[in-house]
């Protein structure tokens, strides 16, 4: 449906770069890239400014709920990506990491309950 389409891709560097790459060659077409940004804000930003498409994360959705229309890939075109916590070994027991640890499992804990894939 969207290979006439305009998009806007973060770079290479992010997996979300890449894994768009991916799913759109899985589609069976090359995108007409216009910009490339780097990071995730802009490129939301480029999106409701009407530059041009792209794939985002579902967990962007809160965040410019108002200013974009979101479509769902089909089912064969979805994709997960798996999200790590990595820290210096000095700072493992810092409260501020085991703050961020908690929440982490906490989310593990919720997207598990709605049968949402986790790591």
């Amino acid at each position: 449906r969207c290979s006439k389409e305009r998009f806007v891709s973060l770079t290479d560097d992010f997996a979300t770069g890449r894994d768009m790459q991916r799913m759109l060659a899985k589609a069976g077409f090359d995108a007409d890239i216009v910009m490339r940004t780097g990071d995730i804000f802009s490129l939301m930003s480029l999106v409701s400014g009407g530059v041009g498409c792209s794939l985002l994360p579902a967990r962007a959705k809160e965040v410019f709920s108002d200013k974009i229309q979101w479509l769902g890939l089909e089912h064969k075109y979805r994709h997960s990506q798996r999200i790590g916590l990595v820290c210096m070994k000095s700072r493992e027991r810092s409260p501020n990491v085991l703050s961020l640890l908690r929440a982490c499992r906490i989310v593990r804990t919720q997207l598990e309950k709605e049968g949402l894939k986790s790591a």
